[in-house]
């Protein structure tokens, strides 16, 4: 067994918390946030575009845990590793 937290959101995610525990101090912008590592999103059907972008000058995106695919295949990777649940937790 696991713990899942999907605490994070998106902004036009369906939870209307907007980019809630991305951001720091309020804001969600280079400078301000509070992501430690970016996602590789490959694998991620819904991606939400954010204020960020790639050296190359594309747009940087996020999931959110708010869309049920994302959950999905959190729980597929998980399945993968050998975990048998999870324990899950939204704020």
């Amino acid at each position: 067994m696991a713990g899942y937290q999907g605490w994070h959101a998106a902004e036009g995610d369906d939870s209307n918390r907007g980019w809630y525990h991305y951001q720091k101090n309020g804001r969600f912008s280079p400078g301000s946030t509070n992501v430690d590592l970016w996602p590789d999103m490959t694998e991620y059907k819904v991606k939400y575009e954010t204020p960020f972008k790639y050296p190359d000058g594309s747009n940087a995106y996020l999931y959110s845990p708010y869309d049920e695919s994302t959950v999905d295949l959190h729980l597929h990777w998980m399945k993968d590793y050998g975990l048998d649940g999870v324990h899950m937790q939204r704020l």
